[in-house]
């Protein structure tokens, strides 16, 4: 049986640098779009796909942390936190097209918030974390690699639905 692969201290660090700090700062920027109907078929037709692919990934690291490669709970705890938060970074990428250079600085620097976190030993004895084992890097680094190409995959099937829907309606 496997420990919960959080402490509530990481929801708060992925939810902080994937959600919130971002949140606040691309509210602030200029939109040039204008609102489009089906606003709740868009958001569940992105939301759902991406929770899977990111609780996959995440629970696939921790799961090969604990039970292949006999990492400490610490260890596969920070594995889980990052694979998670640089998943949510994919999605803040992906979300925040057109990536403008004030776009690409912020979701680098909020990368480098996250890994600070386990540089700097005080935050990482505050956030509870511990340097992953090159192993157990690799593996979230293809977990993460993975989920952020199903997430590719599953855009592209997407914006391909309604020229589909089209070419259709075109043949009737």
């Amino acid at each position: 049986q496997l420990p919960f692969p959080f402490l509530p201290r990481h929801l708060t660090l992925v939810g902080s640098l994937s959600i919130g700090i971002p949140a606040f700062f691309l509210a602030l920027s200029p939109m040039s779009e204008r609102a489009r109907p089906a606003f709740l078929r868009r958001v569940l037709t992105f939301a759902v796909p991406t929770g899977l692919f990111a609780g996959t990934a995440t629970f696939a690291t921790y799961a090969v942390a604990r039970l292949s490669l006999g990492a400490s709970l610490a260890e596969a705890r920070t594995a889980a936190t990052f694979t998670l938060l640089a998943f949510g970074l994919v999605v803040l990428a992906h979300l925040a097209r057109p990536l403008t250079p004030a776009h690409q600085m912020l979701i680098g620097l909020l990368a480098g918030c996250g890994v600070l976190t386990v540089v700097v030993p005080e935050i990482r004895r505050f956030f509870e974390l511990d340097v992953p084992s090159l192993p157990l890097t690799l593996v979230a680094i293809g977990s993460l690699a993975l989920a952020a190409q199903a997430l590719d995959l599953v855009e592209r099937v997407r914006r391909w639905g309604p020229i589909t829907e089209r070419l259709l309606d075109g043949e009737r």
